[in-house]
């Protein structure tokens, strides 16, 4: 008897939408630690008016049939658990019954305020139902039904027998325009918390379609990235013209600022909200800056300007600070100021402050920034005028990084063109945490002799991995699939294993696995992530699943050989 019946309950509740109920239930529960305190103090007012065993008997059911209603609600899904959603209706009407009836009892009280504060509780429990309760409408016309029930029944047991056809008329009219009113506003308030539902839904379904394009579109550009930045840095290594260091080096600048765009495009809600990773590491502040405007000088010479670096004396030879962000905010400056600026050039000061920070100061002569823009220079997407190219988010982003390192981004009042100061904090490099501390370089010699094997169903991958792995004097095997590698491990295994996770067939995640199920030694061979998967949820995950470590494409010689003496002596290989 009852399998049938819930079977047809359950087809009737099909169409119910669990997502209204849960944003009704979220709804109730933001406003039940106020609603608990108001039912205090308005069972506590009514104790005075009528009997007391009365309030607390109507306070009790009232409060009860509220937690039961929240427990029965939370996650419930009408077409699985009709009978679990008809309870929590029930429990609703309970809660109702016993706040009208406390209505009523207070309105038969002997106090001249009884009927005004009947109809206060009368109003107050309305206006609930009509915001509150109608995100899903059963609740709230259920409440509102019985809220309407019991005025009936009162009109009609309690109706002053002399009262002619004209009162009765009025009161029937006056309370039907009220029960209208009353509906409407629950229907209207319905339609409204449902349109903005599917407006938010919308919203955050398209966030979630353009992060995924952005994540691929930049997973894509990381192949072709990784073979220019990662054989640019090779040959820089065996190049010995200078003229052919020099270039070579601004090829993989360029490379590498490429890089730090694609890195900025995955961390667009981390930009939007001021918020991004920052990573400190040991460099020379002086060298990182004179870097990018080495990178900037042909730019600046071909259109006729001219870039001038200051370094002041008091720069640190080494400290900590993220080079790749400082990097990025200066080169966001340069590119303005190159943009902005027909004729004279662009002057760089740099010195470190009196409180430890390193203060560059970018000033060209170009026609400056008007009042207007510069009151929203930092916004992003904002840009100086139409006609000139870029995102407008350089400067919210340079900001937004330079206030993350401790310092910031303003512009400064001057009589020509544009000044910028940009100013982060330098750490000593005590500050830096044990296992950010970069390896000595002449650890890197203990990798000579090692053989390592690179998988990646890409042949320019392996290609690129196997120029810097040799760079460090370790013996390279290839494997173009999960399965190849598995085979070659099984014959030789080898001292190290660098894996792509994106691989058709086997992926990353099922090759490690099927490493670790090996015999011996091959079970617990050192396995490093070499991925275009290069968020930090990325990087949780992989490390989760059993790899020992993590590298980002596109590959860099500092970050293959700290990986990989980081990897290798805590695995005790070396």
């Amino acid at each position: 008897m009852i399998a049938p019946i819930t079977a047809r309950l359950c087809r009737w509740f099909s169409n119910i939408s669990p997502d209204e109920i849960a944003r009704q239930y979220r709804a109730s529960s933001e406003e039940a630690d106020r609603l608990s305190v108001a039912s205090l103090i308005v069972y506590g007012t009514i104790s005075f008016l009528i009997p007391l065993e009365i309030a607390m008997a109507c306070a009790l059911v009232d409060m009860s049939g509220e937690k039961m209603q929240a427990r029965l609600t939370k996650g419930v899904i009408p077409a699985q658990m009709p009978w679990r959603y008809i309870g929590s209706i029930l429990a609703t009407l309970v809660a109702q019954l016993a706040y009208v009836l406390a209505a009523h009892f207070v309105y038969h009280s002997d106090s001249v305020l009884a009927h005004p504060f009947a109809a206060i509780l009368l109003f107050t429990t309305t206006l609930r139902i009509s915001t509150v309760r109608c995100i899903h409408l059963p609740y709230g016309l259920s409440e509102l039904a019985l809220t309407l029930a019991v005025v009936l029944f009162e009109i009609n047991s309690h109706w002053p027998s002399g009262a002619g056809p004209f009162a009765i008329g009025a009161a029937i009219f006056f309370l039907t325009a009220a029960l209208n009113f009353t509906t409407k506003e629950v229907l209207a308030n319905h339609q409204l918390h449902a349109e903005v539902a599917r407006e938010s839904a919308a919203a955050k379904a398209a966030d979630q379609a353009k992060s995924r394009f952005l994540a691929q579109m930049s997973h894509e550009l990381r192949t072709p990235l990784n073979a220019i930045l990662g054989l640019g840095h090779v040959e820089l290594k065996q190049a010995s013209n200078a003229d052919s260091i020099e270039r070579l080096r601004l090829i993989t600048d360029a490379a590498a600022g490429l890089s730090v765009i694609l890195d900025d495009i995955l961390d667009m809600s981390a930009i939007d909200a001021g918020q991004l990773a920052i990573h400190p590491a040991l460099c020379s502040p002086g060298a990182e800056i004179a870097s990018v405007a080495a990178l900037y000088q042909p730019l600046y010479a071909a259109q006729g300007l001219s870039l001038k670096l200051h370094l002041a004396t008091n720069l640190p030879s080494h400290a900590v600070i993220d080079a790749q962000r400082l990097r990025q905010c200066l080169l966001n400056l340069l590119s303005n100021a190159l943009k902005y600026t027909a004729e004279g050039g662009v002057s760089v000061f740099v010195k470190r402050t009196a409180d430890g920070k390193l203060a560059i100061t970018v000033t060209d002569t170009g026609p400056g920034i008007c009042p207007k823009d510069a009151e929203n220079l930092f916004q992003p997407f904002h840009r100086g005028t139409s006609d000139m190219p870029g995102r407008g988010l350089g400067l919210a982003i340079s900001r937004s990084l330079a206030q993350s390192m401790g310092g910031d981004l303003q512009l400064l009042p001057t009589r020509e063109g544009a000044q910028f100061l940009l100013s982060l904090q330098l750490h000593k490099p005590a500050d830096l945490p044990a296992f950010d501390t970069p390896p000595p370089a002449s650890d890197h010699s203990q990798l000579a002799g090692l053989r390592a094997l690179v998988v990646d169903d890409i042949g320019t991958n392996r290609l690129v991995a196997k120029a810097h792995l040799q760079l460090l004097g370790i013996i390279t095997e290839e494997a173009a699939s999960g399965e190849d590698a598995l085979e070659k491990i099984k014959e030789n295994p080898p001292d190290l294993v660098l894996l792509d996770m994106n691989m058709p067939g086997m992926d990353g995640i099922a090759t490690v696995k099927q490493i670790r199920t090996l015999p011996s030694r091959a079970a617990r061979l050192p396995v490093v992530a070499m991925t275009a998967d290069a968020t930090e949820a990325h990087r949780q995950r992989y490390l989760a699943a059993g790899l020992d470590d993590y590298m980002a494409k596109p590959l860099t010689p500092e970050m293959v050989s700290s990986v990989l003496m980081r990897c290798l002596v805590a695995s005790g290989r070396i």
